[in-house]
């Protein structure tokens, strides 16, 4: 996929480029001001409130690069986190010996035999991060790797909220450190991001991004190569 089509990862970098610029990330007026502020041209600019304020926090360090530089270390980093996803759906499923096949298998089947990893890595979906942090969320709940949960179950909500699910996982199997550490990284984010947006900012990012992502559904869970049971 070309750098200019690239245009789901425009709204995570324009969210760390908003931090950095001193505008609200939680707001289109300030997304599009970071957007104009660089040298940039985007197929399908979107300027949609989809990310919590956390997330224009943590992306920061990425949105110091360009566009095209970002573009290409974005899609690194999905690709890995493909991987890695992989990895820990087969470490979650099987112990023993057979735990390194059962990882390979899991990742050779999310790179390869999912149908949709290329293409979300291509445009810079988030999601494949997004579902990364959680399985290894969901690993280290597995493996008793508490603080490994919380720690991913905190960043992973800190880029789009969904992954905060695990705290249900956690509370409910008695993991209180886990969940300790999942509070602990989570108010360390917002207290970093409280340092750049006032609460009542950071609160109404949070109300927008539930009412967007309520709003809308998948192509893919209704059109293509999707099996028939995966289908909406």
């Amino acid at each position: 996929v070309p750098v200019l089509r690239a245009a789901d990862a425009l709204p995570p970098y324009l969210a760390g480029a908003a931090m950095l610029d001193g505008t609200d990330p939680t707001t289109q007026a300030g997304l599009q001001a970071a957007y104009e502020a660089r040298d940039m041209e985007v197929g399908a600019a979107t300027f949609s409130n989809l990310y919590p304020a956390t997330a224009g926090w943590l992306m920061q360090p990425l949105s110091l690069l360009d566009w095209a530089e970002f573009i290409g270390w974005w899609r690194r980093l999905l690709i890995a986190g493909a991987v890695l996803l992989g990895l820990g759906v087969g470490l979650a499923s099987v112990r023993g010996p057979r735990a390194p096949l059962a990882a390979a298998l899991g990742a050779c089947i999310t790179v390869w035999v999912f149908p949709y990893t290329g293409e979300c890595a291509g445009l810079g979906q988030v999601n494949l991060g997004v579902a990364t942090l959680l399985g290894l969320a969901m690993l280290g709940i597995c493996r008793g790797r508490e603080e490994v949960a919380g720690i991913c179950a905190a960043l992973g909500a800190a880029l789009k909220l969904v992954p905060g699910i695990a705290l249900v996982a956690l509370a409910a199997g008695r993991s209180w450190r886990g969940v300790g550490w999942m509070a602990g990284v989570g108010l360390a984010v917002l207290s970093f991001t409280l340092m750049s947006l006032p609460l009542e900012q950071v609160w109404s990012g949070v109300q927008g991004t539930l009412a967007f992502q309520s709003s809308i559904t998948p192509d893919w869970m209704n059109h293509g190569p999707t099996p028939t049971w995966m289908r909406f």
